[in-house]
């Protein structure tokens, strides 16, 4: 079978690879559709400790199950469904206390960018996110994306009619305030690239251009915001954004920053102003029925963040787009 080999950085070829053989509690998926994401293309930019050369990337992955090991997963033969690169265990303590997102033991599989992966039977069984005639292969890929968004929401903690700034347009910034949206709130974003600038007004978001004012300046204006989410990797921006923040409100690093980078805040707005710090990261179960339930209900909705497709072969070209600010969801279809 085909599969795209990441072999370091701005390297990635398709090479002729086994196809995987099945082992106890798992199955066999052939790969419908995958999308290409932020931590794909961090690895692909500059390496990622998670992800060591040789090896294949993809996570956002949509698939039809082909082969199963155990005759009790007949019932799954022929169907296709969104997939979850991981979930936790169900056992630890961090699963136990409602974090499955921080879970040391979690089942996952490994990269999707191939014409067949092996998956853990229990990664479709406790989801369930098949498809229908709500959503189609392609926008399914947004479902693990979404899932991160919804997580980062709900770690809000947000009640409908908040004013929320969201800092970066990008797929995610983008994805985050769509649902802040659906869900009554008043979202504003804030880019600093001009073409995301205006694709984020063109899905009818009011936008700051962060080349011709400040935060600081807009929420002088027009008044503190309830939230903030920097949904970017730039660490300079967090001391202005607590500054734009109303006492009592949350201001969340959805953003993954590399481990070398150090963020520094005035204790002032933690203290005296009450003003939490929090993180997000990854998703859960729940998450992630929440998020395929989005897509089937508002699916036109975020169809529009795809705005490109590539075939596997095209892998480079498809990685090469994603990188472009004119591009959002780049997905790569198999078939």
């Amino acid at each position: 079978m085909k599969a795209a080999i990441y072999k370091g950085i701005n390297r990635i070829e398709i090479e002729e690879i086994d196809t995987p053989e099945m082992t106890t509690g798992t199955l066999v998926l052939k790969v419908d559709a995958v999308g290409v994401c932020g931590t794909d293309l961090k690895t692909y930019k500059r390496g990622h400790p998670f992800f060591q050369p040789p090896c294949i990337l993809g996570h956002e992955v949509v698939g039809t199950v082909v082969r199963v090991n155990d005759a009790s997963d007949g019932d799954l033969l022929g169907r296709t469904f969104a997939v979850p690169p991981y979930l936790g265990c169900g056992n630890c303590e961090f699963c136990k206390r409602g974090f499955s997102e921080l879970c040391k033991n979690k089942v996952w599989f490994n990269g999707a960018f191939a014409e067949y992966i092996l998956v853990p039977v229990e990664l479709i069984r406790k989801t369930m996110a098949e498809l229908d005639h709500g959503v189609n292969k392609v926008l399914a890929t947004l479902t693990e994306p979404l899932a991160c968004a919804i997580h980062g929401v709900k770690r809000l903690s947000i009640q409908d009619g908040r004013k929320v700034l969201v800092v970066g347009a990008g797929p995610m910034g983008l994805m985050i305030s769509m649902f802040l949206r659906d869900k009554g709130c008043e979202v504003t974003l804030s880019e600093v690239n001009k073409t995301r600038v205006v694709k984020a007004q063109a899905l009818g978001f009011l936008t700051i251009d962060a080349n011709t004012v400040s935060l600081s300046e807009f929420s002088a204006r027009n008044g503190k915001f309830d939230h903030s989410v920097i949904a970017t990797e730039s660490a300079d921006i967090v001391q202005e954004v607590f500054n734009c923040v109303r006492p009592g409100g949350k201001v969340e690093l959805f953003g993954g920053m590399p481990r070398s980078v150090k963020v520094h805040i005035d204790p002032y707005y933690v203290h005296y102003e009450e003003i939490d710090l929090i993180g997000s990261f990854g998703f859960s179960v729940q998450d992630f029925n929440d998020a395929f339930g989005e897509l089937k209900i508002r699916h036109e909705t975020y169809s529009k963040l795809i705005t490109s497709q590539f075939t596997l072969d095209q892998i480079e070209s498809a990685f090469e787009a994603a990188m472009r600010p004119e591009n959002l969801k780049v997905i790569v279809s198999m078939h």
